[in-house]
């Protein structure tokens, strides 16, 4: 099997990486938001002003910033496979990884 190159998808495959972004994203919301209820974890107190209603500027916002991550991932993919290729980004492994050198 082949991987084709970021570089060389069509916008209706970047749509269709956005889509199942979307769904990632969606069902990790899912997830995070019942797993207290699932483990029987006692509640968080709620401390200071807390939005229990966004408003419309509020959901446009969530809106545009969860539409844009998945043009944005296929940019990032897009750069690691031609910076990948130029050497500029090294895939060492974990035995290359240290604390050094991820700081570094």
């Amino acid at each position: 099997m082949t991987i084709t190159p970021p570089t060389d998808y069509t916008p209706l495959q970047i749509l269709y990486l956005s889509i199942i972004i979307l769904a990632a994203q969606e069902l990790l919301q899912v997830i995070v938001s019942n797993l207290g209820t699932w483990i029987r974890s006692k509640h968080i107190p709620v401390r200071g002003k807390h939005l229990d209603v966004l408003s419309a500027k509020d959901l446009l916002f969530i809106f545009i910033n969860k539409a844009m991550t998945g043009p944005f991932i296929w940019c990032f993919f897009t750069y690691v496979w031609i910076k990948g290729d130029e050497g500029d980004v090294t895939w060492g492994g974990l035995k290359s990884m240290s604390f050094v050198s991820c700081v570094d």
